[in-house]
């Protein structure tokens, strides 16, 4: 069980975005995020900030509007159909290694 939490907490950091480079990544422009190492990336678990999203519906609104190639085209008929894959972890958002910058966690 020890084992088990040091892993997650390996695992788990609080980052930034370096440089927008998707049309998405403009709504996580200087925001805090917690992810999650896996391979050579990270995946988004949640945005923390002043307001404290509680989940990522926020981003897949600004997503859905903003790249529709990304979201729309993936075969998604609405965006309330995007925010419920993403809601349970059948979709997500993705980031190789050298587009996070870690932080300390505080």
């Amino acid at each position: 069980m020890e084992s088990e939490k040091n892993f997650l907490v390996n695992c788990i950091k609080m980052g930034k975005l370096k440089k927008v480079t998707e049309p998405w990544h403009g709504y996580l422009k200087d925001k805090k995020l917690i992810v999650f190492k896996i391979g050579t990336g990270y995946n988004l678990i949640s945005i923390d900030g002043e307001k404290g999203e509680k989940n990522l519906e926020g981003l897949c609104k600004y997503a859905w509007e903003n790249d529709p190639e990304t979201t729309q085209e993936s075969g998604y008929d609405c965006v309330e159909d995007f925010i419920e894959e993403v809601n349970l972890g059948n979709d997500g958002f993705g980031f190789n290694e050298d587009e996070i910058e870690i932080c300390d966690m505080k």
